[in-house]
């Protein structure tokens, strides 16, 4: 069994975009709304949630603006990491 400290950072950072992603379509949100809650442009957007450089702030930004508790979406991301393990 694959152990939480087996996965690399890359992974769980990987894991916690795609599931802001997920988070976004459930909630009918367009990378376009985000990006402008943010005041960023919608393809830095789809930059930070597609592999690209996303720090925690603007992590816990999104989640926030998406109605979400940023620590379970971390812990989801997390699960899924294990998973895909």
């Amino acid at each position: 069994m694959t152990s939480f400290k087996d996965r690399k950072p890359v992974d769980i950072a990987t894991s916690a975009a795609d599931e802001l992603r997920r988070l976004a379509r459930y909630a009918d949100r367009s990378q376009e709304q985000l990006a402008s809650e943010m005041g960023i442009s919608r393809q830095a957007m789809n930059t930070k949630l597609n592999g690209g450089p996303l720090d925690l702030t603007e992590f816990v930004a999104i989640a926030l603006s998406l109605g979400r508790n940023p620590s379970e979406v971390l812990q989801k991301a997390e699960q899924l990491a294990l998973a895909d393990a």
